[in-house]
């Protein structure tokens, strides 16, 4: 019955469903953990997005200090011997900060 869409009273629209949300609903049990694994650059995206777009004086230093934390994240891994490793390194970075996203996506 849902996937003939829905209506969301929070965003006041119908939310249908095509053949690429039916297909990927049937293989979510699947592509859930891989997602989960890289959903933290999703989280830098939105976080810049929404500090470029409500500009304060806080968000200039918000901005200041994720751009600290870009530099040191760039010095750690330029002390791995190879791009292969540096690679690695933040991928396997990725993947346990999504231990942490399945967690509270789960419990939420």
């Amino acid at each position: 019955r849902m996937l003939r869409g829905f209506y969301s009273y929070y965003h006041r629209k119908v939310f249908a469903f095509d053949q690429l949300s039916k297909a990927l609903l049937s293989w979510q049990h699947v592509l859930y953990y891989p997602i989960m694994a890289v959903a933290k650059v999703n989280l830098y995206v939105q976080t810049h997005i929404y500090l470029l777009l409500n500009a304060t004086q806080m968000s200039t230093l918000e901005l200041g200090g994720m751009l600290a934390h870009y530099a040191s994240i760039g010095c750690a891994l330029m002390c791995l011997p190879s791009a292969p490793a540096r690679i690695a390194c933040f991928l396997s970075a990725l993947a346990v900060a999504g231990i942490l996203h399945v967690q509270i996506t789960l419990s939420h």
